[in-house]
């Protein structure tokens, strides 16, 4: 039994919840992962997101399943009616100006990442769940909406002051334009790993041992993550931590078989119990095709697309 279910309290009223104590009273699923809140400083104990989330994780606990909570990390809206907030910057020196309900931040943005370190604060101590998910984790790249385009010679973003500083100060030498990051293209590339898993060491200490961290991975091919993102899995996996690939073949646009095909670079020198695939489900049919993979990887979670009730 390696399958965990996911639930959004955006996307569930409060009277699915009885469906939901059905599901952890029964041995199908080994734990609950919670999304959906919106994160603030605590000021009040009547938050009412802030008390069902409690709740729910309580009841979890209650029944000897696992928890865990999905953060967004450097995708934030909230964030971008900040006066001290500076937006990423595209390769062409353009500020990134959302179109959609996708708002990135920069991984090097220090308010952004003080923002995370708040949410991690907060949710950890105050829920203490067995797993912390990072989703988001990564320079900009809207996945959901947008296809790697294999012609591209320099990752989209980012370009920032903060990133520009920084990678100049790790070379020796004062970048200021375009034309000599494309003649250190490869020592940019590996800064920009180094960025992400310094990143992750960091909030590794920050939680100790009381957490996982599992960090959510956008449907590449693997080869192609530290280009367009800075995530590198071989790296992530080495520091003992899960990798979670996103396989929404629904948002896609994919069949299920595109699952299977993302899925087989995964099993090449990767030790596959840290791999743990997240899966959206729209129907019993794809539920059921999901399940061949249960003994295959460290868990499997399921994103609750269709109402909970019909998932059986």
């Amino acid at each position: 039994m390696t399958m965990y279910l996911h639930y959004n309290l955006d996307q569930h009223i409060f009277e699915s919840e009885l469906y939901l104590n059905s599901f952890i009273k029964s041995s199908e699923y080994k734990g609950v992962f919670f999304s959906g809140f919106h994160f603030t400083e605590p000021k009040s104990k009547k938050d009412k997101t802030a008390v069902r989330l409690n709740h729910l994780i309580k009841y979890v606990k209650d029944h000897g399943q696992r928890t865990g909570i999905i953060l967004d990390c450097f995708q934030n809206k909230q964030i971008y009616s900040s006066d001290d907030f500076n937006a990423p910057v595209a390769y062409t020196g353009a500020a990134y100006n959302p179109k959609s309900n996708y708002y990135p931040v920069c991984p090097n943005n220090p308010v952004g990442i003080q923002e995370l370190l708040s949410k991690i604060d907060t949710f950890t101590k105050q829920y203490s769940p067995d797993y912390l998910y990072l989703d988001h984790f990564q320079f900009p790249f809207n996945w959901k909406e947008e296809d790697l385009d294999i012609q591209d010679k320099n990752p989209q973003f980012c370009y920032c002051p903060f990133c520009i500083t920084e990678f100049s100060s790790v070379v020796g030498e004062i970048v200021n334009s375009p034309k000599q990051i494309d003649e250190m293209m490869p020592e940019w590339l590996e800064w920009r790993t180094d960025a992400i898993l310094n990143l992750l060491f960091t909030i590794k200490e920050y939680v100790a041992n009381k957490t996982q961290l599992i960090i959510g991975l956008p449907p590449l091919a693997v080869i192609d993550l530290p280009f367009s993102t800075g995530l590198l899995p071989y790296s992530i996996v080495d520091e003992g931590l899960i990798v979670s690939p996103l396989l929404y073949h629904n948002t896609k646009q994919k069949k299920l078989l595109w699952i299977e095909d993302v899925l087989d670079q995964y099993r090449i020198d990767l030790n596959l119990r840290k791999v743990w695939p997240f899966f959206e489900v729209k129907n019993q049919h794809e539920l059921d095709f999901l399940k061949r993979f249960e003994n295959q990887y460290g868990g499997l979670i399921i994103s609750n697309q269709i109402p909970i009730n019909q998932i059986h």
